[in-house]
């Protein structure tokens, strides 16, 4: 198969592959044959090279996109993580002052379910904590 006999199409396909160094012998022929008759190929080719010698090959157009969209899930995974860790440590915590003396009502009359809050407050600190080193 020669340069000529493939559609230019193809030979612009194999490009970016040839300019890495990653295409197979035959495909560099291949290429190599149709840069040398069509000089538009051959520039972008070159073109290709020195963006793989610099290193700012195109990244997908959509990237920026796609890791905003992620970044601001995780940030809002987080604040309700953080969200949550409050309200449950702060719930059993909840105080009356009375003739000189503060007593905790959760405590004082649902000992079980202030420490399940607490239990939940500490698994919501681990989250958000994980989810916070994520974003970073």
């Amino acid at each position: 198969m020669t340069a000529s006999s493939v559609h230019p199409d193809v030979l612009r396909d194999l490009a970016p592959l040839y300019a890495a160094g990653e295409a197979s012998a035959a495909s560099a022929a291949l290429v190599e044959a149709g840069a040398a008759t069509d000089p538009a190929l051959a520039r972008e080719i070159e073109a290709l090279r020195r963006a793989v010698r610099l290193g700012t090959a195109a990244p997908p157009a959509d990237l920026e996109a796609r890791a905003l969209g992620e970044v601001r899930r995780a940030v809002r995974r987080r604040s309700g993580w953080l969200a949550g860790a409050i309200f449950f440590t702060v719930f059993p915590l909840t105080f009356m002052y009375s003739g000189g003396k503060m007593s905790f009502l959760m405590f004082r009359d649902a000992p079980a379910t202030a420490i399940l809050s607490l239990v939940a407050a500490g698994a919501m600190w681990v989250l958000f904590a994980r989810t916070a080193r994520a974003v970073r």
